[in-house]
């Protein structure tokens, strides 16, 4: 399912843009 797929990605670059901000607060 490429639907799934853009699902994933879309989460693991959330994740990727969240990272910075939690290096930040620890």
């Amino acid at each position: 399912m490429w639907l799934l797929g853009i699902v994933k990605l879309n989460h693991f670059h959330l994740l990727i843009c969240k990272l910075p901000q939690l290096e930040k607060e620890l």
